[in-house]
């Protein structure tokens, strides 16, 4: 439920929300570019530029850059869902932890 409207059945798609897919292979007939393009298109919120532009595998200043968009985004507010591997990322930016182990999900803050 986002706010107040639920996802799937209330709407399609909430508004001002965004994602990335781990698995580059989303459409696994599409080049990673053409999953790009597709995902884009959902909302027309960026075009092909800006996909040309996006990366993968971060080097150092890229993954500190988008530490300070994230914990920007958060000072302002928002809410952001981060799924990692990276403890370090984890300690850094996350107010509320979820872990999954052995199938079962647990929330520490």
């Amino acid at each position: 439920i986002v706010d107040g409207k639920e996802i799937g059945k209330d709407t399609d798609f909430a508004d001002n929300i965004g994602i990335i897919i781990e698995t580059p292979g989303f459409l696994s007939s599409y080049s990673g570019y053409k999953n790009l393009d597709y995902l884009a298109s959902i909302k027309n919120m960026i075009g092909k530029k800006e996909i040309k532009k996006a990366w993968n595998g971060l080097d150092n200043q890229g993954v500190e850059d988008v530490r300070k968009i994230l914990q920007n985004l958060k000072n302002e507010g928002k809410s952001i869902i981060l799924a990692s591997h990276n403890k370090e990322d984890i300690e850094v930016l996350c107010d509320e932890v979820c872990e999954m182990d052995h199938g079962k999900l647990t929330v520490s803050e």
